[in-house]
């Protein structure tokens, strides 16, 4: 296998991130058993399109498990999700750096 980015770089965070060592057909490494738990997911396994950014039915999970507020009233996930598809609707307006911004100020808002 020859020397590129994604042997060099994206599989390198994913092998740290996950322990999943996809630069080898064999046995996967034992994840550490500290800090965030990351779980690596081929692009097979993501039930997304290509063109989306957000994998809508996990991050509402998510939302739910996370914030207590949208626990008690799972609907909220379904507002939250919305404005953010909003925010990334809007970046071809607003530019990049704005949608930025905007997004992270609607996960300020959420947690």
């Amino acid at each position: 296998m020859g020397f590129n980015e994604l042997n060099s770089v994206e599989h390198y965070i994913i092998h740290q991130l996950s322990g999943v060592n996809l630069n080898s057909k064999e046995v996967h490494e034992p994840q550490a058993t500290y800090g965030a738990q990351w779980v690596y997911k081929s692009s097979d396994e993501i039930q997304r399109g290509v063109n989306e950014v957000l994998v809508e039915s996990e991050l509402k999970e998510a939302l739910i498990r996370l914030n207590p507020d949208i626990a008690a009233k799972p609907e909220l996930a379904d507002e939250v999700i919305y404005k953010l598809r909003a925010v990334l609707i809007a970046v071809n307006q607003v530019g990049l750096v704005k949608a930025n911004e905007e997004f992270n100020q609607s996960n300020v808002l959420i947690s």
